[in-house]
């Protein structure tokens, strides 16, 4: 009798470690090249608040956030038609999360980059001087920028 019990007490010990183990095991690559677009979509978008919040506005004017907006529909690309639940999705979100810290966080992520990437004509800008004509792309990103809290 205390045979079986020791036996049935190993084999639930063997049990709840394979579940906590299988459920703690992440399918986030960080050497996709999802991962690497979502890290750059973070820091663009950090770096246009970051400027967003100092001046106001964002500043057309300024070379740095001209490339930037250029490098975040640059990244949106690799997301634009991927669903929540799909590997590419999953490795482009926690990117920007690791890249965007303090901004982007796990409880927000899906709102922005839905927001960004549905801005309509950002998948239109491949270089700086696109986005200094596109008011309407602008307009928008100031509007994402303004509601990240």
């Amino acid at each position: 009798m205390k045979t079986l019990k020791l036996i049935a007490v190993f084999m639930m010990t063997a049990v709840l470690f394979s579940c906590s183990s299988l459920s703690t095991t992440s399918t986030t690559s960080t050497t996709s090249a999802a991962y690497t677009a979502g890290q750059t979509f973070g820091t663009s978008l950090k770096s246009l608040y970051s400027s967003y919040k100092s001046a106001g506005k964002l500043d057309v004017n300024n070379t740095t956030n001209l490339l930037n907006i250029a490098t975040l529909a640059n990244s949106c690309t690799t997301v634009k038609n991927q669903t929540k639940g799909t590997t590419t999705y999953k490795d482009f979100a926690k990117g920007a999360i690791v890249a965007g810290t303090g901004l982007i966080t796990t409880s927000n992520v899906d709102d922005i980059i839905s927001s960004v990437t549905s801005i309509a004509g950002l998948s239109d800008i491949k270089n700086s001087s696109a986005v200094s004509t596109s008011t309407s792309v602008l307009n928008s990103i100031s509007s994402v920028l303004n509601a990240i809290q």
